[in-house]
């Protein structure tokens, strides 16, 4: 709905999704939900979001809610060119994915990001980042089960 050519559609998809935020719950990302939405709707500034929300320390617990705004976000972080916004969203990655006590919640999350995460472990020429990525899919695969 988001990327429907009617404008009025596109609006009411936008206002939705922006109404939507209000329930995530999580202090830590509030702060740069309104920015996340306009990510969505803009692909091109997914490399400013997933810096901005680099710069976030994540103390609070991760929930299902926000997974679900954040997860699509990561996905492309992760699809982006430059191995640093890579490196930047494995990072995010690997910190929500600490905080996250119920394994149940991410469930739904990790067939998206396992695999993307798996890919830029193997490929990724840098190794710092290649770390990085290894350490958030750790993370994620604990989250897996055994």
């Amino acid at each position: 709905c988001i990327g429907d050519t009617k404008k009025q559609v596109k609006q009411a998809a936008i206002t939705c999704m922006t109404e939507a935020t209000t329930v995530v719950g999580n202090r830590d990302i509030e702060p740069v939900l309104g920015e996340v939405v306009n990510c969505i709707v803009n692909p091109g500034e997914t490399k400013e979001v997933v810096h901005k929300l680099a710069g976030t320390t994540f103390v609070q617990t991760v929930e299902m809610p926000a997974m679900s705004i954040i997860v699509p976000l990561l996905v492309r972080g992760l699809r982006e060119r430059e191995t640093a916004v890579k490196r930047q969203t494995s990072t995010i990655i690997e910190n929500m994915s600490k905080l996250v006590e119920n394994a149940q919640a991410a469930a739904p999350f990790l067939p998206r990001l396992i695999p993307a995460l798996e890919k830029e472990a193997d490929t990724i020429a840098d190794p710092e980042a290649r770390a990085v990525c290894g350490r958030a899919l750790e993370q994620l695969r604990r989250l897996d089960g055994p």
